[in-house]
C-alpha cells in the first residue's frame, strides 16, 4: 500500500512546488509593446487589442481618457523551498511594469509612458 501510495505523494507535492513557482498579475506592456503605438495615429480600440483589457481607466473633465495597465511578476529564489535554509535565506525576483496611455474624446491616442521597477526582496532571519 505504502509503495503506490507514496510516489503520488511525491508527485503532488512536486506539482505544488513548481506550480507555486512564480505569481504573475494583469496585463503586461513590454517595450515593444508601447513602441509601436504611435501619437495621433492609434486608437484606444487598437491599443486594447493587443494588450487587452485595462487594469484601470480613468475619465478626465474634458472627455479624455487614460487606460492604465499594469503588470506584476514575482519569483521565489529556489533556497526558499530548501528546509530550514529558507527560513534563515529567503527572498524573490519581483518585476513590475505600469503603462498610462491617454487617449482624447474621439479615442484617439495622445501619450503614453511606462514605468519598470524591478527588485530584489529579501526574506529571513539572516536578511535584515
Amino acid at each position: 500500500m505504502l509503495r503506490r501510495v507514496l510516489p503520488i505523494a511525491v508527485a503532488s507535492m512536486l506539482a505544488a512546488g513548481v506550480l507555486a513557482g512564480c505569481a504573475s498579475s494583469e496585463t503586461g506592456a513590454t517595450d515593444p509593446d508601447t513602441a509601436q503605438f504611435q501619437t495621433g495615429v492609434a486608437t484606444e480600440q487598437q491599443v486594447t487589442a493587443k494588450l487587452g483589457p485595462a487594469s484601470a481607466t480613468s475619465l478626465q473633465p474634458d472627455g479624455a481618457r487614460v487606460d492604465i495597465f499594469s503588470y506584476a511578476y514575482a519569483a521565489p529564489d529556489p533556497q526558499n523551498f530548501i528546509p530550514i535554509a529558507g527560513l534563515f535565506d529567503g527572498g524573490a525576483k519581483v518585476k513590475m511594469t505600469t503603462a498610462w496611455f491617454s487617449f482624447d474624446r474621439a479615442g484617439v491616442l495622445l501619450d503614453y509612458k511606462k514605468q519598470v521597477y524591478a527588485a530584489q526582496v529579501r526574506s529571513g532571519i539572516l536578511n535584515p
